[in-house]
């Protein structure tokens, strides 16, 4: 661009930050009567209201252009004129989904080599352009009595452009004169263009810059995707106008009296001596949440800005306030008015506030007096058509999950969301860590520190408080993420605690080491007090966790721990999180923290491997697939040709990209419950029930018991084997005795002794609520009754002759070796592979980042290969084991045999014992498996063996429905589940791993396609299993989940000992207690007919 302002490169001047961008405010467009302002704030953004008359709407499609770089774009493309018959794009929406450039995904390193404050040489530009024309009708107010002194026309009133979002660098003109310019991808952007407005058709023009000085603190773990992300529209005030509200809810110490302060501030764009161009009055009305009104005062501004600076406040008192909380969000809807008083001229806002008050006290944050576990979870917005354009449906689903799965709270990782996502915050009850648009990762000891980012750190922190302030969610403000300590946070945080007192401050990087980013020690968790009132550190060990509890108490730091980050949801993930949540909840000073992440940050290609964008949100409308294939075409970093590129680590949500939970989600749900049970001898009937809410009582709920048996077939079928029972209105925090003695009464220790027993209690809302219906299950709890009987085997000994055995109900046939290798029941097939001894899994994200495979040897990459299980495997070949017999013992119905173990390579793995013993009705199989420590870490040990495909579904006694592994299996009930397909035992991670464990197993049920023959195989300790449709080689070779290839059989595991997940792609290792340790191991399985 050859223009005045883009001559010196202001996208390379960290020290310019805007050029003509208006203060932000919490204010958008007046409405033009009271009513429709207030029945717009009640709906929100769900309310498909019709918006101010005042706001005129730009989205839609654009004439658009890209350059190589901002210079290429030529000086007389301001008017407009160049872009007339240029094709159009979508806005808000990346130009990077919609056919130009290319998404860049990176987690720590830049997307380029330069270094500060420089961009690329190639720097993809893009060239808006739209018309428009000012609506020049009064707005409809629905009365017939609109005074003729008002000004009939947005012509005749300030009008103002609002850019909702740019990345990362915006420059505007309208009619060929330059605006302004502004940064921040993540905030939005308004601009005065009164005086650039003509009659008639209006020609805007945005030139936005993908990289620039400001890319260099905003490197998060996300997309760089370049673009308008946000709705762009304009909105009207009068000349003189309400520039902003601040409104302050104080609470009383016993919370019975509420006082509602209410700062307004006031401008102007014409230019005056001294005064305001006429008299001006504020008016103020709050309403409870009920829609009362409650209180109505007003006020006259002093018309001097040199005494008065155009500001104002006003006062309402509030007896006995109903208190915003995450369990009942109670909103009061304010609505303020500014009365010109010569000319009766009236602007109307309103906005929605809460009653609540923040604190910390003895490593305690409390809410409203209340010690609160934050069970949050950290979230980028993205969609996997879109990017980072949003929907309200969407944000909405978001909220739902988070709220039907006992989340109450969330991180808004790592910038200011859009506006939207806070009023559902609001209005749903969850608490918000709004966090500024601050990382500079790459960078991350240098920019904190350099006086030429200065204006830019102070300047995003401070934009993001201005415009979200009156949210009743918020109650934290974060610095940012992941750039250093330096005097450039010692400023945002020293501006923050002045501006507003009444929330927490964040900072995670003042808790780390002086330099670098090593882990934090408990030395580290000490520091940073001026900048973060929360000690957050991020992936700590649990032993840090513990070891902080228990040293730190009588300290004079009296900060509560609540890690900002843990728990790192990468693929097939979140193991341990079960071991945090029991150390949580029994210490006083640990309280929580936000998982990292919410999202699967894929993008959804379409055949020819391009991102399907607004397409592909068309072809959803109507039903239709952008792909052909059943499982999504998902891509991530590196698959678009963008490099550098840090690959798969964008694929750590619990949902995925099309916000279909992951099974770890029901872990989640299980360890935040709000009502908690325990009992030490559950045979007697006699437990203990815990309202862990906060706030409520259980009024709202119901409770059921019912009774699991591993075998209901034993069971007397008069016995009552599930009912309701009387709840106790137990309030927030306390506990009762729930007795059912029953459960000591002959029928049912009868009933008990036959068969494995459990009884389970569940939790219902008793009534619908905003987030879920009647009947919504938040909490159950499960309890051993009586342990599984010594099956005797009863039936007669079949026959072994020559390896083979024949009844009347299966054959079956040994090799030379001793192998199972064929199996019938009946005259259907089973087995297409042997059974053989089992030590691998294709490795999960947390085992090892097998993408960087490749980068194994580079320093810089480090990070990603130390202290992962994967380094060891690579040393092995634990897919192709080898067997030598070393004794085969064969009698008339058994056979017996021994084998050292060798790996692919010829190292020595151990010892593999089996017998076979074959009877009339059914066999067994009785393994013992010795690992040898020239492998300390394996990745399991057991069997496994080839399944005929027409063996369709599956059954299961053990833990499920869903997925789950030794050290992620507290949310899965142990009963009796299916019969499901085989296939969907599998969970499609986008990136092929191990998955679809299923732990504390006692048989599993294999069902013939036409249902009528069933192979149960049972074992005499609970074991883990898996089905799996693809190979182990397919597994490992191929990418992406789409590619898989079904293999000519299913892969059947059955695992005396799994290796735990752990969180080892970022953070720590599954814990020793669930790691598979050389050893012997040992199970028996009764394969059988039923």
């Amino acid at each position: 661009m050859k223009s005045l302002y883009s001559a010196f490169h202001p996208w390379e001047s960290p020290e310019i930050t805007s050029i003509g961008r208006l203060p932000i405010s919490s204010l958008a467009a007046p409405f033009p009567d009271a009513f429709r302002a207030y029945e717009a704030a009640v709906a929100g953004s769900e309310g498909n209201l019709p918006g101010s008359s005042w706001q005129l709407p730009l989205d839609g499609h654009w004439n658009f252009k890209l350059y190589d770089n901002p210079c290429d774009v030529p000086a007389d493309i301001v008017d407009g004129a160049e872009l007339k018959n240029s094709p159009t794009i979508i806005v808000p929406g990346t130009w990077t989904v919609q056919g130009y450039d290319k998404p860049h995904y990176t987690n720590v390193q830049m997307p380029f080599i330069q270094r500060p404050p420089y961009a690329p040489r190639h720097n993809p530009t893009g060239a808006y352009a739209r018309t428009f024309i000012l609506p020049d009708t009064r707005p409809d107010t629905g009365s017939d009595t609109w005074p003729n002194t008002w000004p009939n026309t947005w012509a005749e009133r300030r009008t103002v452009l609002r850019v909702g979002s740019a990345e990362s660098y915006v420059e505007v003109y309208l009619n060929g004169q330059f605006i302004g310019a502004s940064k921040d991808s993540r905030l939005s952007a308004d601009f005065d263009v009164s005086r650039s407005l003509v009659a008639g058709e209006n020609t805007l023009v945005l030139i936005v810059v993908r990289y620039g000085d400001a890319s260099y603190i905003e490197d998060q773990d996300q997309w760089w995707f370049g673009g308008l992300h946000r709705s762009v529209f304009l909105y009207s005030t009068p000349r003189t106008y309400l520039e902003d509200v601040f409104a302050h809810p104080v609470l009383s110490e016993n919370y019975a009296f509420g006082k509602l302060t209410v700062d307004f501030s006031m401008n102007q764009n014409i230019p005056s001596p001294e005064g305001l161009l006429s008299p001006q009055e504020i008016h103020m009305v709050l309403h409870d949440p009920s829609g009362k009104e409650i209180g109505r005062v007003g006020t006259a501004v002093d018309p001097l800005y040199r005494t008065g600076r155009w500001m104002s406040s006003l006062c309402i008192d509030v007896e006995n306030p109903e208190l915003w909380n995450h369990e009942e969000p109670h909103l009061y809807t304010l609505v303020a008015t500014l009365v010109d008083c010569t000319s009766h001229q009236e602007s109307h806002y309103a906005l929605r506030l809460g009653f609540r008050h923040v604190a910390i006290e003895g490593r305690k944050l409390l809410v409203n007096g209340k010690r609160v576990l934050i069970k949050g979870v950290n979230r980028h917005e993205h969609d996997q058509c879109t990017a980072k354009t949003l929907t309200v449906a969407s944000m909405v689903t978001d909220i739902l999950l988070m709220k039907r799965n006992n989340f109450n709270a969330v991180r808004t990782s790592h910038y200011p969301n859009d506006e939207r996502w806070y009023d559902l915050c609001d209005r749903y009850g969850v608490y918000v860590m709004d966090e500024a648009n601050i990382e500079s990762h790459a960078y991350y000891d240098h920019l904190c520190r350099d006086s030429r980012w200065s204006a830019a750190f102070l300047g995003r922190v401070q934009r993001m408080v201005m415009r979200d302030k009156n949210h009743a969610s918020i109650i934290f403000w974060s610095l940012g993420n992941e750039s250093g300590y330096g005097e450039n946070h010692d400023a945002a945080a020293a501006w923050v605690r002045r501006y507003d007192s009444s929330r927490l401050l964040h900072y995670e990087g003042a808790v780390r080491a002086e330099w670098g980013q090593p882990w934090s020690t408990l030395k580290d968790l000490r520091r940073g007090r001026n900048v973060t009132d929360i000690i957050s550190p991020m992936y700590p060990e649990l032993s840090l966790l513990t070891e902080w509890d228990r040293t730190t108490e009588t300290s004079d730091d009296f900060r509560p721990l609540i890690m900002c980050e843990y728990s790192h949801a990468m693929g097939n993930s979140n193991g341990g999180l079960s071991d945090y949540w029991k150390a949580i909840r029994v210490s006083r000073g640990l309280q929580g923290g936000w998982i990292w992440d919410w999202i699967d940050q894929g993008i959804l290609v379409d055949e020819e491997g391009k991102p399907v964008g607004f397409r592909g949100v068309d072809a959803a409308a109507h039903g239709h697939r952008a792909h052909s294939v059943s499982v999504p075409a998902w891509r991530y970093g590196g698959d678009f040709g963008d490099d550098p590129s840090d690959l798969d680590f964008c694929l750590n949500g619990l949902v995925d990209p099309a916000r279909n939970p992951k099974p770890v989600m029901s872990e989640c749900c299980k360890l935040f419950q709000p009502v908690l049970m325990t009992s030490s001898h559950p045979m007697q009937g006699k437990f203990t029930l815990y309202n862990d809410f906060d706030f409520s009582d259980l009024s709202g709920l119901y409770a059921t018991w019912h009774l699991v048996f591993s075998h209901p077939e034993r069971v007397n079928t008069s016995l009552s084997l599930s009912d309701r029972f009387e709840l106790p209105n137990l309030d927030p925090g306390q506990s009762a005795d729930i007795e059912l003695p029953f459960l000591l009464e002959p029928p049912f220790l009868e009933a008990f002794s036959r068969t494995e027993s459990f009884i389970v209690f569940e939790f219902f809302l008793a009534k619908d609520t905003s987030w879920a219906s009647h009947g919504h299950r938040i909490a159950w709890e499960q309890f051993t009754l009586s342990r599984e009987p010594e099956r005797l085997l009863s039936c007669s000994s079949a026959i072994l002759k020559d390896g083979r055995v024949n009844t009347h109900v299966y054959q079956a046939g040994l090799n030379d070796e001793g192998f199972l290798t064929s199996l019938r029941i009946g005259s259907h097939v089973v087995l297409q592979k042997p059974v053989t001894m089992n030590v691998y899994r294709v490795p999960t994200q947390n085992d090892g980042l097998k993408n960087f495979a490749h980068l194994k040897d580079n320093p810089e990459s480090s990070w990603y290969f130390s202290q992962k299980a994967l380094n060891l495997w690579l040393g092995y070949d634990l897919s192709n084991l080898s067997y030598k017999l070393l004794r085969k013992t064969e009698s008339s119905d058994a056979c017996e045999c021994s084998y050292e173990v060798t790996d692919g390579n010829g190292k020595i793995l151990g010892m593999f014992d089996q017998k076979w013993k074959f009877l009339t009705d059914c066999f067994s199989g009785n393994f013992t498996l010795q690992l040898c420590a020239g492998l300390q870490d394996y990745p399991r040990v057991g069997i496994c063996f080839g399944l005929d495909h027409i063996w369709k579904s599956v059954a299961w006694f053990g833990r499920g429905p869903e997925e789950n592994y030794p050290d992620r299996k507290e949310g899965s009930m142990i009963a009796c589940h299916g019969p499901v397909p085989a296939d969907s035992l599998y969970v499609p991670y986008i990136l092929p791993q191990d998955s679809g464990e299923r732990m504390d197993v006692r048989f599993i049920d294999f069902i013939h396609e036409e249902g009528k023959e069933r192979l149960r195989i049972s074992s005499d300790v609970p074991v883990g299993f898996s089905v799996s449709p693809y190979s182990v080689e397919d597994l490992w070779n191929k990418k992406h989940a789409d590619e898989l290839v079904p293999s000519p059989c299913y892969t059947v595991s059955i695992d005396a000992a799994v290796r735990g997940l752990g969180t080892a792609s970022c953070g720590p290792d599954t814990l020793e207690k669930y790691k598979v340790r050389p050893g012997v191991y040992r199970f028996s399985l009764v394969f059988e007919s039923i």
